[in-house]
């Protein structure tokens, strides 16, 4: 059995840069609670979504499904937000 949060952000705001320091703070948090995984879904419209996973390529092994981050598994993902439209 693996435990997963398979909802979690990676920067504190959609507004904010992403901080690879508050980021691994987060997942230390997350391996000291019992974690194994985690699914980073952050919005897809937050800023600078592209260069958080710049930064997660440059900081942490990729195996083709998920980043190792320090033995907890960071499975890449984002959250659409679904817009209903009424005529």
């Amino acid at each position: 059995m693996m435990n997963i949060d398979l909802h979690t952000h990676g920067k504190l705001s959609k507004k904010s840069t992403f901080s690879p320091e508050y980021f691994a703070e987060m997942m230390f948090e997350a391996k000291a609670n019992g974690l194994q995984a985690v699914a980073l879904t952050e919005h897809f419209n937050t800023s600078n979504f592209f260069a958080m996973y710049d930064a997660l390529d440059q900081t942490y092994p990729y195996n083709g499904h998920y980043y190792d981050v320090n033995g907890l598994k960071l499975f890449p993902g984002m959250e659409v937000r679904r817009q209903v439209i009424s005529c």
